[in-house]
């Protein structure tokens, strides 16, 4: 039986990396906190793991974590257009893949279960779902690779925009312009400007 059952480890994590996010707007930390934030916090709060309700004090504390969490990954991304860039998805499950490490050695070391790597929680949550111990663990790194490529799909266009740049055509096909058109764009002379020659009637040449 093991001695503690919560996902603290986890979301102590998210909130940390969310804080930090908004006061220094690295990007790395931008990163974490939205697909941290919207993948795994929004569902903590749809399917929550509390053993009191409404109205109690544990309960407020959990549903105004979570959702400042999200609110702050939308804030960042939407607000401060700090969109997560190309590599993002990599990234972070490089770091959940060696925080989640991390939280399994302290689990294996102390008998508790953190992040419930060990066991299921004892309420319906979304891991109920995804098989038995240890396949939902599987199952739950499976289902974090695709809702993290969903997220970041949001944001694909946008990039593919920035590498053509502005001056990019939008048929691909059309066959490349002619020599004499770039030339044609270029500015022509620039405007004659009045000269003064001895102490007569200005004249005008051009340059």
């Amino acid at each position: 039986m093991t001695a503690t059952v919560s996902p603290a480890a986890y979301w102590s994590c998210v909130a940390v990396a969310a804080a930090a996010a908004c006061w220094t707007r690295l990007a790395v930390l931008v990163e974490l906190t939205y697909f941290w934030g919207l993948a795994g916090s929004l569902q903590a709060v749809v399917t929550p793991d509390l053993d009191v309700g409404f109205p109690h004090l544990v309960f407020f504390q959990y549903v105004v974590g979570h959702l400042g969490i999200v609110t702050a990954a939308l804030f960042l991304v939407t607000g401060m257009r700090i969109e997560p860039r190309r590599g993002a998805v990599g990234r972070t499950l490089l770091v959940t893949a060696g925080y989640t490490g991390l939280v399994g050695l302290v689990d294996a070391l102390t008998g508790a279960n953190y992040m419930f790597l060990r066991d299921p929680p004892a309420n319906w949550t979304l891991l109920r779902v995804l098989g038995p111990w240890p396949w939902y663990v599987v199952s739950a790194a499976g289902l974090a690779v695709v809702l993290f490529t969903l997220l970041d799909a949001l944001f694909w266009r946008g990039r593919h925009a920035q590498v053509e740049g502005p001056d990019a055509r939008s048929d691909p096909e059309a066959p490349p312009r002619p020599a004499h058109f770039e030339r044609s764009r270029r500015p022509a002379w620039p405007a004659s400007r009045p000269t003064r020659a001895g102490r007569g009637r200005p004249t005008f040449r051009n340059p």
